[in-house]
């Protein structure tokens, strides 16, 4: 029982920095499929999680909604870490979108996440291109310099004798 308000409440709850964190902790401490399915490091496949989910707890229509817009979500950060550059054609091709609506909904999910800060792309709309910033290696080379080189130098200066002098 628990565990089924557990998923239910879970697979509701939208992407956020904290959720794979708790479905691994989870998951080590209880083996169920649907968290199976939740974990693995691929893109999740919405008709396979409804169908496990329903066995275990009932969804009204609305949250059924939901639970696919939260999946598309957690699939359009999983291509995010995987891709540097992405064409709109390529990304409905892997996330199985053929309809217009659907594929609007996607750029939708894409333009939230980014007004949420969850996450940061960079979009051609007239190129149909995403730019995912944070996968090039210069900049992840940049930024890896600056934390472990360049801020601990700062950090360790008297600041109390510099502003003295």
């Amino acid at each position: 029982k628990i565990y089924a308000f557990f998923i239910k409440s879970f697979l509701l709850e939208p992407y956020g920095y904290f959720k794979k964190s708790i479905i691994k902790t989870f998951i080590d401490s209880h083996q169920f499929e649907l968290l199976n399915l939740l974990c693995d490091d691929t893109l999740l496949d919405y008709d396979k999680i409804r169908n496990e989910a329903i066995k275990l707890v009932s969804f009204s229509e609305d949250e059924l909604s939901t639970v696919k817009l939260n999946i598309i979500q957690l699939n359009i950060i999983y291509i995010s870490n995987v891709y540097k550059t992405i064409r709109f054609d390529k990304l409905f091709e892997l996330l199985d979108i053929s309809s217009n609506d659907e594929k609007d909904l996607i750029i939708d999910e894409i333009l939230k996440l980014k007004l949420n800060g969850k996450l940061i792309v960079k979009i051609n709309q007239v190129d149909e291109i995403l730019y995912f910033p944070l996968n090039d290696t210069n900049l992840k080379s940049d930024l890896n310099e600056m934390f472990t080189t360049t801020l601990p130098q700062v950090l360790e200066r008297d600041w109390d004798v510099l502003m003295n002098n």
